[in-house]
């Protein structure tokens, strides 16, 4: 024992600081042996700390109606009018830094998707949705100017969540909170209630997540009372997306009105309306009564020749 002790290069012999070093050394390494070996057994155990949570962003997400409606020759007009759209009724609204600092903007061709801070997405759902009922309302002369048929409709989601926004253009914004934003956006609710709605006047429909519902307007963030929104449930069945929302129309009106004012106006105009001028000629003997059912513009008798000139001899006889 004591020979092997004495060694040279034995840990005995070694001074002490670098007999502790090698000691150290030596432990470390078969940690690491035995944690290569446990992670090759259980790949699970390989990612053993969390991941920071993504920043909460508020998203709204617009889309025009019936965008591939209209000739050619004017999708790129329409299409630069939306971003300049929201930016002015953002400015209007007092809140032009939203527009100024947004983040992770992105044009779709036929809408926009932008996010920003959550203290800011009340403002979006009462002051800036109405905001762009306004904005669109006055562009619309000017576009009817161009073309007739000419119209520019907008469909609105507002949603909350945590996304990626790192100044990263390939990976921001990608995340499931925007996913569910575009999910909205495309749900047949609220493209029903636009296609229910007049054209002329109902230039925006928005739709809000139940999340947005319950921290934004359950809460009390904005001055619209929760009795204004229309409860549904935003489903698109062949993307597997089923999930409850809320309608805010901030001007409704309804298409089946002037429907059914159209079908009943030809009849109310018929009956008030004369016919065309028709004349009836009636003979039979003088002093006879004569009867119809019916007389339009007057009746024309024929009277025999001297008729009144010998009423006139009678009466005086």
């Amino acid at each position: 024992m004591s020979s092997w002790m004495n060694r040279p290069g034995s840990l005995a012999t070694l001074h002490p600081t670098t007999r502790r070093s090698q000691v150290a050394g030596r432990r470390s390494q078969l940690e690491n042996e035995f944690t290569a070996k446990g992670s090759a057994m259980h790949p699970a155990s390989r990612e053993t700390s969390s991941r920071r949570l993504p920043p909460y962003r508020g998203l709204i997400a617009v889309d025009c109606v019936q965008f591939s409606k209209h000739q050619s020759v004017y999708l790129p007009d329409l299409s630069a009018a939306i971003p300049e759209a929201l930016q002015t009724a953002l400015t209007r609204c007092g809140i032009p830094q939203v527009w100024e600092k947004r983040r992770f903007p992105q044009a779709t061709g036929d809408g926009y998707i932008f996010g920003t801070k959550t203290r800011y997405v009340p403002a979006l759902i009462d002051r800036v949705v109405p905001g762009l009922q306004d904005v669109l309302y006055e562009l619309a002369p000017g576009l009817r100017a161009k073309e007739r048929s000419l119209d520019l409709r907008l469909r609105v989601s507002i949603h909350i969540g945590p996304i990626h926004d790192e100044g990263d253009e390939l990976r921001d914004r990608i995340s499931e909170p925007t996913i569910y934003a575009c999910r909205l956006l495309d749900s047949a609710p609220l493209k029903e209630a636009l296609r229910q709605s007049q054209p002329d006047v109902t230039l925006v429909g928005s739709i809000i997540s139940q999340r947005v519902f319950e921290d934004v307007v359950q809460a009390g963030y904005i001055q619209l009372h929760e009795t204004e929104f229309e409860p549904v449930t935003a489903a698109i069945p062949d993307k597997g997306f089923s999930q409850s929302a809320w309608l805010y129309i901030p001007r409704r009106s309804r298409r089946g009105l002037e429907s059914h004012a159209a079908t009943t106006e030809p009849s109310a105009a018929k009956s008030s309306v004369p016919s065309p001028s028709a004349t009836a000629i009636f003979h039979g003997p003088v002093g006879g009564n004569i009867t119809a059912s019916e007389i339009h513009d007057g009746v024309h008798i024929d009277l025999p020749e001297g008729f009144f000139e010998s009423r006139r001899k009678k009466e005086q006889e």
